[in-house]
């Protein structure tokens, strides 16, 4: 198929500078493996996979003519546009040397779409939180929120000492920051090992919901859990508006969310509950006592089923909704229970502090 040249590779410090080279004269490959396998490899088989490729590659490449361990500069080979030979011509194409920066190409150098972080500015607990979540890195909030509503129409609904909670369209979303070193409502922030505590947990109350057939147990009494994502960066313009409406209006008992550009928050994404018992208006006996048999016979199955402890249960972590329905369906240990909610349907929220058993080991947040 005629000779090729491979290009000489610099003389360089480090295995990540070598992988941006291989990487820019590799421009017509797939998408390169990620860079923690690549620092699994030695050197010596990143080279040869580079010229592996090569010799397999249609294009033949031509060396540089200088580069040195004190000189940044290198040369991006581009094949020419408007010479692409069919499959049985001579296999070599015009090329366009451009001139770049080493150094200015590292700067610019991500893993992720979002410039702010890198695979190498996470730990094993944030990488396993963003597994949890489905992730390979952090989201930017109107990203994640945009699935959503509209941004412009969020609004806050309600704080509490570790977080925020916005309405966004039929969801409520709430926003924990973590890891940072910035004191939130004068508490330390949670570490990403303890929500990814409350995530698994979260979408573990899930199964719940879902009434399969083969299920021993099952109710609706848990909120429903729609997403929940890793998200990194300043609030944005939109959730500091909607904070310092409800600020005007209540009277906020939390700082302003004023954090820096690599501030973490997991956020989550449920539906819409009601209103928390304590300004939810109860019309009489028979809706307290529906209320309180929901409650009870809900903890009841998800004792059964996970172990769980709330350890956290108060008035402001129990919501309430008026709908059209008489009765719900729980399932308690294989018998089915039928109880009467006169139109009032209560969702346990807040796992913060709670424990369960997956079944593959307890998850709970070390409270002592």
């Amino acid at each position: 198929m005629g000779e090729q040249v491979v290009p000489e590779m610099p003389h360089l410090s480090t295995r990540l500078e070598k992988w941006l080279i291989s990487k820019k004269f590799n421009h017509a490959c797939g998408p390169s493996s990620t860079l923690s396998k690549i620092f699994e490899n030695s050197a010596t088989r990143q080279e040869d996979s580079i010229c592996d490729h090569q010799s397999s590659d249609s294009c033949a490449l031509k060396t540089p003519e200088k580069s040195s361990a004190s000189n940044t500069s290198v040369f991006r080979l581009i094949p020419s546009c408007d010479d692409i030979p069919a499959a049985e011509d001579v296999p070599v194409r015009k090329i366009k040397m451009e001139s770049i920066d080493l150094e200015d190409e590292l700067k610019q150098l991500s893993l992720t779409s979002d410039p702010i972080s890198t695979h190498l500015d996470f730990d094993k607990s944030f990488i396993d939180l963003l597994s949890a979540c489905g992730q390979m890195q952090p989201s930017n909030f109107m990203e994640a929120l945009s699935k959503f509503c509209e941004p412009e129409s969020i609004v806050k609904i309600g704080e509490g000492t570790y977080g925020e909670a916005f309405r966004t369209g039929s969801s409520v979303c709430k926003i924990v920051p973590i890891d940072g070193d910035l004191r939130v409502n004068g508490e330390v922030q949670k570490r990403a090992d303890e929500l990814h505590e409350e995530v698994i947990l979260s979408w573990t109350l899930n199964q719940l919901r879902e009434f399969e057939t083969e299920a021993q147990n099952s109710c609706p009494a848990f909120i429903k859990t729609q997403d929940i994502k890793v998200c990194q960066g300043p609030y944005d313009p939109i959730l500091i508006k909607a904070w310092e409406e409800w600020d005007n209006l209540h009277g906020s008992e939390n700082d302003h969310p004023d954090f820096p550009e690599k501030q973490c928050y997991v956020m989550f994404v449920l539906e819409h509950g009601g209103k928390d018992l304590e300004s939810f208006v109860l019309l009489n006996f028979d809706e307290a006592r529906s209320l309180l048999v929901q409650v009870t016979a809900g903890l009841a199955v998800a004792e059964a089923a996970f172990e769980f402890e709330h350890r956290d249960l108060h008035w402001g972590n129990i919501l309430l909704s008026r709908n059209n329905s008489c009765t719900l369906p729980f399932l308690l240990e294989g018998k089915q229970i039928s109880i009467k909610t006169l139109g009032v349907q209560i969702s346990i929220i807040d796992f913060t502090l709670s424990r369960i058993n997956t079944g593959d080991g307890s998850q709970y947040c070390d409270i002592m």
